[in-house]
């Protein structure tokens, strides 16, 4: 299994609500029909939440998040510029 990890700064979020570490993870998993599975979270200087994710297939999964983010918000943010995405 790989990883993938999505960086979110909460002071680029129209709702900052700490409920993105698993509302976000959930629902990738669930439209992913769990290709992504929600691995944990941690948070970085300045309070950026990072959610990391398992995947199978990193190239796949990160196409598939970004496409995502670009056609929903989530809890009322749209991630897709916000989001930064990466394969560990």
């Amino acid at each position: 299994m790989a990883s993938l990890s999505i960086r979110l700064d909460p002071q680029s979020l129209k709702n900052p609500d700490a409920d993105l570490r698993y509302v976000l993870p959930d629902t990738l998993q669930e439209q992913s029909k769990g290709r992504i599975k929600a691995d944990g979270y941690d948070y970085e200087t300045g309070d950026v939440m990072v959610v990391f994710l398992q995947v199978d297939d990193p190239e796949w999964a990160m196409k598939f998040v970004r496409a995502f983010l670009a056609a929903h918000e989530v809890m009322g943010n749209d991630l897709s510029g916000l989001a930064r995405i990466s394969a560990e």
